[in-house]
């Protein structure tokens, strides 16, 4: 089930945030990763997996801000 989902039938347990700021967390560290790759190789893979990251970063913090 979507976190949406869980929310409207009353079932969200508080791990469930827990466990999404965690993998918040951890994505934003793959971020700086392949920042830091890209810029050590000036490989443009490590900034196409920069933005896909970054992107279902913004998509999860919504859904917990909601």
């Amino acid at each position: 089930k979507s976190i949406s989902e869980i929310k409207k039938d009353n079932e969200l347990d508080l791990s469930t945030g827990e466990d999404l700021s965690i993998g918040l967390m951890n994505l934003i560290s793959l971020e700086e990763h392949f920042l830091f790759s890209f810029l050590k190789t000036e490989n443009e893979r490590f900034l196409d997996f920069l933005e896909e990251t970054r992107e279902l970063r913004k998509r999860l913090l919504r859904e917990i801000t909601v």
